[in-house]
């Protein structure tokens, strides 16, 4: 619970709270199990004790009864709204959604808006989560994408109200409820159009990093950026990456995330959340396994280009001594190394076994040159691993399947690649040692 919570809790406080509770159930029973009083009467009756609610908060100052009033007022269309009237509902979730939100600026309590997010969005949810009909599915995402404006500016305006930021803590205690809202919303966008629902989504994103951007001009130490970053990182994976982005264009986000990391380094550009590098991350291992599937066992080689493409970016990366590969040099440099064998098989795939092998020759070969103009032991131990494996499969494979002539040949190369393997070997040792 955000702000002062529960402890401290006078024996006369919760006595009132319970008092509350009660009138609560004496308002909507009066109408729902007795008759006693009309349908307009019972809610009169319990937004009265809302407001009295209210008053005890700000007389006790205690969270406790912020969250009472929003319970008592949000279960209202649940007890009282045995035939449901969407307009009628709508009216009330919009209302109570502009009520809590200011509310609680003038009150300074957070709990009461974030206990009214998460029950408006939540009951409006429940009354019509079987709703099938395109104009109620329309007018009901409608619904709760006003309610999110307004619950969201509530948090702007109370910030620039009251010149308190959000703790980090705080920022961190709505980030379920944007998710919780990107969920529902999505769900009735998606039964409506699920060709527009990715985009409104990516809208809603671009909404709430422009109320971060405008409250951090007016409020100082603003603390919503992990908040912010975080709920972006999801709607982007969701809605950009699993569903706009086409399956084709998906390979070529291995290479671009290299170089805007390159790009980034170099720039000094603001950090990105820990989540939302983890999010990239996650993006990045997907793409790279697929493309490691597709070079293994698809003749149609769609992903050699953006193989290639990475390989490339990859030991440019590198070679430039990227601070943030230097910890992880030997984990990065065999993705590398294993998406440039893939890309060779797939390639010369065609020409045989044997020019597959001669390829992964070539390229360690390659690779180990850079490594004596860097002097680099760690990118020399890790393309001799390359070009043994090479050997091997040359001997062991390759030579299986050809002449008597051929097989002698094979053994006599790799015997001559082991021997001058082990004498490199030694020259590196020398470089580690100077």
């Amino acid at each position: 619970i955000i702000g002062s919570g529960f402890s401290g809790i006078s024996a006369a406080a919760y006595l009132s709270a319970a008092g509350i509770i009660i009138l609560y159930i004496a308002a909507y029973s009066s109408h729902l199990y007795f008759n006693i009083l009309p349908l307009g009467m019972a809610l009169g009756f319990a937004v009265g004790v809302s407001i009295v609610c209210l008053s005890l908060f700000q007389y006790y100052r205690s969270e406790l009864f912020a969250v009472i009033c929003s319970i008592g007022t949000y279960i209202s269309p649940l007890l009282l709204g045995s035939q449901k009237d969407l307009i009628f509902d709508s009216g009330f979730f919009i209302i109570w959604a502009f009520a809590f939100s200011f509310i609680a600026s003038f009150l300074r309590t957070r709990v009461l808006s974030l206990t009214a997010a998460y029950l408006g969005i939540g009951v409006f949810t429940l009354l019509y989560s079987k709703v099938v009909d395109a104009d109620q599915l329309l007018w009901i995402s409608a619904v709760l994408a006003t309610q999110f404006f307004i619950f969201t500016y509530g948090v702007y305006y109370y910030s620039l109200k009251n010149k308190v930021a959000l703790a980090q803590k705080e920022a961190l205690a709505y980030l379920p409820v944007l998710l919780f809202f990107y969920g529902t919303a999505y769900y009735f966008i998606n039964k409506f159009n699920p060709d527009v629902a990715p985009w409104i989504s990516l809208g809603f994103a671009a909404f709430v990093y422009l109320i971060y951007s405008r409250a951090n001009r007016y409020v100082q130490n603003l603390n919503s950026q992990l908040l912010v970053q975080s709920f972006l990182g999801v709607v982007i994976f969701h809605s950009g990456y699993l569903q706009i982005l086409p399956d084709v264009s998906k390979p070529w986000l291995l290479p671009v995330f290299i170089l805007l990391s390159y790009i980034a380094e170099k720039k000094d550009f603001p950090r990105a959340s820990s989540i939302v590098k983890t999010i990239l991350s996650i993006i990045g291992l997907i793409e790279f396994g697929k493309i490691c599937v597709d070079l293994a066992v698809n003749s149609n080689g769609n992903s050699s280009l953006p193989a290639v493409l990475t390989i490339a970016l990859g030991l440019f990366y590198y070679s430039k001594g990227s601070q943030y590969i230097k910890v992880k040099s030997e984990l990065f440099l065999g993705l590398v190394h294993l998406l440039s064998i893939l890309a060779i098989f797939r390639i010369l795939y065609n020409y045989g076994s044997f020019a597959v092998s001669v390829g992964w020759g070539i390229y360690a070969a390659g690779i180990f040159a850079l490594s004596f103009v860097r002097r680099d032991p760690i990118l020399a131990k890790s393309s001799l691993v390359v070009l043994l494996g090479a050997s091997l499969k040359a001997l062991v494979y390759d030579a299986s399947q050809a002449p008597s002539g051929v097989r002698i040949l094979s053994l006599l190369v790799t015997g001559v690649i082991l021997y001058v393997s082990g004498i490199f070997l030694k020259k590196i040792e020398k470089w580690n040692q100077t």
